[in-house]
């Protein structure tokens, strides 16, 4: 995921640092490491520092051995190994993620899917072979290897399999469902106000001291203009996440491939679509559908504005000039 800007008066840091040269001492700030990423917190009230980030980092260091591909002792690993129709015991919390990617590969029809991991394997990402260029039956094969109809789980045995061999790759909205979880916990612990990213999906919850909503900035999608302010907005109670291309690709063979892959073609995304962010009520669904818009892209808007999502897409000419399609919600949104 891309990250983020956030802005309280002034812009105070971007998602992956919250390092300020104006520290606001009305908020404690905490921060660590997660997923090969980061994870940080600025809140008012409620328990310690310390005493929070112990507690946050043991949760995402449960959470990773749970839903990491990247570990091959982790449970979804281990259901990724299983043969077709043999069963595994695993959490609540692991039917509920099965739960969430359902609903976003039918809510995106079919533009979010995360059982596409063999081929985003083949592509060299989620932990594939780099410098390789997959061959057509690779990929021809690679697409019997998934669909989301093969998922199946029985929530009364707290038992999921799968009816053919395939990939989970759930790294597109993981860390969104892990920053929903954190925050129900945050909030059963009297913390109110606070902005929480994880690896680059953000929530905002409450309001800063003073009664101001927090401001957020999407990042200018050019990776020559690092921590610079496309643009800036006011959000509170509502998650926000942004995928892109213009950071995160790999040239193999002098070929650039995109880390995101198009479900419908098999093959790194192509477009001049270089940044989707996407406004949700869960992290989750904003990580899922920024991903989803990167490959859908103008025509989503309609079925996200249905849902109640707002969404702006951004291009980038031949020459170098930026683009902005906002979504009518996201743009009365920001007259607001």
């Amino acid at each position: 995921m891309i990250k983020f800007l956030f802005l309280l008066t002034l812009i105070l840091s971007s998602a992956c640092s919250l390092k300020s040269p104006r520290q606001d001492l009305s908020l404690q700030n905490i921060e660590g490491k997660a997923f090969g990423s980061t994870w940080e917190l600025k809140y008012s009230g409620g328990p310690s520092p310390e005493n929070l980030k112990g507690i946050i980092d043991v949760f995402l260091k449960e959470f990773d051995k749970e839903f990491s591909t990247y570990r091959p002792d982790s449970v979804i690993s281990g259901f990724n190994e299983l043969p077709p129709l043999r069963r595994l015991k695993v959490s609540l919390r692991f039917i509920h993620l099965l739960k969430l990617a359902q609903q976003f590969h039918q809510e995106t029809q079919g533009a979010f899917d995360p059982s596409i991991g063999q081929t985003i394997r083949l592509w060299g990402f989620g932990g594939g072979k780099k410098n390789i260029i997959p061959s057509q039956q690779a990929l021809k094969v690679a697409k019997t290897q998934s669909g989301m109809d093969a998922i199946k789980w029985d929530e009364s045995s707290l038992e999921v399999w799968k009816t053919r061999s395939l990939i989970l790759d759930v790294n597109a909205f993981a860390p969104g469902f892990a920053a929903d979880l954190l925050a129900q916990d945050l909030e059963h612990k009297g913390i109110k106000n606070f902005v929480l990213n994880v690896g680059g999906e953000i929530l905002f919850r409450g309001k800063k001291q003073g009664l101001q909503e927090w401001v957020a900035g999407i990042e200018t999608p050019d990776e020559a203009q690092e921590n610079d302010v496309y643009l800036a907005f006011k959000i509170s109670d509502l998650a926000l996440a942004t995928s892109g291309n213009y950071r995160q690709f790999r040239i193999d063979q002098g070929i650039k491939k995109s880390h995101i892959i198009d479900p419908f073609t098999h093959r790194p995304l192509q477009g001049d679509i270089i940044s989707a962010s996407v406004i949700a009520s869960s992290a989750a669904q904003a990580d899922a559908w920024s991903t989803a818009m990167m490959v859908l892209g103008e025509k989503g808007i309609s079925q996200a504005e249905i849902l109640g999502l707002k969404v702006i897409l951004i291009k980038k000419s031949p020459s170098g000039l930026f683009k902005k399609q906002v979504s009518p919600s996201f743009e009365k949104y920001l007259k607001n």
